[in-house]
């Protein structure tokens, strides 16, 4: 395209203008050719590439890396001069003087959940299913989690906060978050097409001007981006209240889906245990206050068939804690409902390796309802025996929707 050049990952021979001073590496030690992708290099040659990258990063200088949404420019957060570059390199600057100037970049949603105050479900919640993701975060917190938290990343006041307000985001892009820990330093980024030196068309391709006066030192091109349009901004508050930036990736709606959680009992024949799970869960979450995070109970069975009514003692028991059962129909579990689910609770060692056999990536969700043993099959044993599974059911479950709150 004309008046702009469309790089592999390169570093510019040191005649040309840079976003500041420091070692430069012949671009050919690089990439075989200047328009060659990441994709297109060998094992040998993205490693150093991401090597370059990373090493570039740390020593202070403008790196260009894609991430799922748009390509962004990055600088080492605690290297006043980097962070100095990428504000001359911001074309019109921030839209407020007291805005932070620009967003961390965390490798990861732990750096974050570990650094963050998150007092509220709602906005543990927002945070566990938005991040990694198209989303970038505006978070209140108090002025000492704050000063605590640039004084151990080592960034000064204004970077990434105002003094009321974190601003953060989690990539999720495997090349980017590769970047960023070999780099080992804190980041900060800016969206490409916000850059003076960016050129035609940017967002979805690293595209930089050959004529700008100054030019980032590594660009990092891994072809067309995922989104290819900005990530979604969300404001939170320190009592729980968000809201939606206009013309992201994700809308309101998708935003206001990640508060919604369901919970998975699952046994063997859906008849008894789950059920009862499932009618008791849902009745203990009907009565609590809302908290802005609306949770769903579920159930299912291993090896369920379908449309089979809850057995009679378990409907009678229900019946006289207040909850109608009578309208259950079994259902065999799916790999749908697990992928669904954020949570499974199995009544038996078996179920939960029956679970895990049918979705294995699914593993770190799938937990015993009772961590101390089993709950053991009340079928064709009597009300006495039903009425005990009963209460310890909704003892279990009392703690475990605790749990999932904290």
């Amino acid at each position: 395209m004309p008046g702009s050049a469309r790089f592999g990952l390169i570093a510019w021979p040191g005649d040309r203008p840079r976003a500041r001073a420091g070692p430069m590496w012949p671009y050919s030690v690089l990439v075989p050719t200047l328009n060659a992708r990441l994709s297109d290099l060998d094992p040998r040659e993205r490693e150093l590439a991401i090597g370059r990258a990373a090493d570039a990063l740390r020593e202070g200088g403008l790196v260009v890396l894609p991430t799922e949404t748009v390509y962004g420019v990055f600088a080492a957060a605690n290297d006043a001069a980097a962070v100095a570059a990428l504000t001359e390199a911001w074309e019109g600057g921030p839209a407020e003087a007291s805005a932070p100037r620009f967003f961390w970049h965390a490798g990861s949603r732990d750096e974050v959940t570990d650094r963050v105050e998150l007092p509220t479900p709602v906005a543990r919640r927002l945070i566990e299913r938005l991040a990694p993701g198209p989303v970038r975060f505006e978070i209140e917190q108090p002025g000492a989690t704050l000063g605590t938290l640039r004084g151990d990343l080592g960034i000064a006041p204004g970077v990434i906060d105002n003094g009321e307000t974190l601003t953060v985001r989690v990539p999720d892009h495997a090349v980017c978050a590769e970047v960023l820990e070999r780099a080992g330093v804190p980041a900060v980024a800016l969206g490409l097409g916000l850059a003076a030196f960016a050129g035609a068309g940017v967002g979805a391709s690293p595209n930089i001007r050959e004529d700008a006066a100054i030019t980032p030192e590594v660009v990092v091109d891994d072809g067309p981006t995922r989104f290819g349009k900005p990530s979604t901004l969300v404001r939170i508050a320190l009592d729980g209240k968000f809201e939606v930036g206009a013309g992201g990736v994700l809308d309101e709606s998708a935003v206001l889906g990640a508060l919604q959680r369901t919970v998975l009992f699952v046994c063997t024949g859906n008849t008894c245990r789950s059920p009862m799970a499932q009618a008791i869960a849902q009745k203990i979450i009907d009565e609590r206050a809302y908290e802005g995070v609306t949770t769903r109970a579920e159930s299912a069975g291993v090896a369920a068939g379908p449309g089979v009514p809850a057995a009679s003692d378990a409907v009678d028991v229900l019946a006289s804690m207040g909850i109608d059962l009578s309208g259950h129909r079994s259902q065999p579990i799916t790999r749908m409902m697990i992928r669904e689910a954020d949570v499974v609770y199995t009544m038996t060692p078996s179920h939960a390796e029956a679970v895990m056999t049918m979705m294995p990536d699914a593993a770190e969700k799938v937990f015993p309802l009772d961590p101390r043993g089993v709950i053991e099959d009340p079928i064709g044993q009597g009300r006495d025996v039903y009425e005990r599974t009963a209460r310890r059911l909704e003892e279990l479950i009392r703690q475990r929707l605790e749990e999932l709150d904290r």
